[in-house]
């Protein structure tokens, strides 16, 4: 027993270890990088090293901690969705904060490695983090999701932030078009999804992190659903293109917004006003007199 608990420990110092080393790394990689030619092959390495560890800590902590066990679990479905995430080539900012947060959970269960605690910095690093709200400009809506989407990324073998970072800019982008299809014709809803996927695009330029791939990810979803799906969309389109271009022809801006979008459900139906009937009055007929007949 006392060799499993020596296994343990070491398994969570070695997870440490290349997780810091991994972030050194990180922080020399250029943005550039090719991992298919090789030039992120420590980062790769390291973070193997620390899906190997995980996967005996899993063993280990059975025997003696079989509350750890979970926690081992998640680092090696985390640490996984890491290495996938190097072969899509992201950005090295990004992968550092993925390593801080997997580091993050290997220190909950190695008391000896929790940065918040430590007292050599002077001062409490979580504080530090409250206070300056740092990288708060990546956090984008669908991060507060994440807690939602932990038990189904624990059955998919994912992480949580994987998981609803792919599903709720999904699902803002067909909330989107249901709004836009509300509120427009067939031609206006292809240029209105053209100018707000435009916009998320221009958005995403100035922005970095979990926010720039959020508005990407809502910007492509709507500048995609602007082509027609079938032939009788396609010929409505066309159709009301060449209406509009007449119309703007002609100079009629009124007529050319009422053909962009369904006025009345912008503006909503006119109000009825509901008239009372008039009362009917009934007369009665004059009373009848008798004949006077003169003899």
């Amino acid at each position: 027993m006392e060799s499993v608990r020596e296994f343990l420990e070491y398994n969570k110092e070695n997870i440490l270890a290349n997780l810091i080393e991994i972030e050194d790394h990180l922080r020399n990689l250029q943005k550039d990088y090719d991992p298919s030619k090789g030039e992120a092959s420590c980062v790769i390495k390291h973070a193997l090293m620390v899906y190997g560890e995980a996967g005996e800590g899993i063993s280990h902590a059975s025997e003696i901690k079989p509350e750890e066990v979970e926690v081992f679990r998640k680092i090696r479905a985390e640490i996984k969705e890491f290495i996938e995430s190097v072969k899509r080539r992201e950005e090295p900012e990004k992968l550092i904060r993925k390593i801080r947060e997997i580091r993050k959970t290997a220190s909950s269960i190695y008391l000896p490695a929790m940065e918040e605690h430590c007292k050599a910095c002077g001062i409490n690093l979580k504080n530090i983090v409250h206070k300056l709200n740092i990288n708060r400009k990546s956090i984008m809506v669908s991060e507060a999701f994440d807690r939602a989407f932990e038990g189904g990324a624990r059955a998919l073998g994912t992480s949580a932030e994987n998981l609803s970072s792919r599903v709720v800019p999904e699902v803002l982008g067909r909330v989107g078009e249901i709004v836009i299809d509300m509120i427009t014709t067939p031609i206006g809803g292809v240029i209105l999804r053209g100018v707000v996927g435009g916009l998320c695009y221009l958005a995403a330029s100035k922005s970095y992190g979990r926010l720039k791939d959020d508005l990407i990810q809502i910007g492509t979803h709507l500048l995609v659903t602007m082509i027609p799906t079938t032939r009788e969309k396609f010929e409505a389109v066309k159709s009301q293109a060449e209406q509009l271009g007449s119309t703007l022809g002609r100079g009629d801006i009124k007529g050319a917004v009422n053909q962009l979008f369904k006025v009345g459900a912008v503006l909503g139906p006119a109000p009825v006003i509901e008239v009372a009937p008039a009362p009917v009055v009934e007369v009665a007929p004059a009373p009848a007199y008798p004949r006077l007949v003169i003899a």
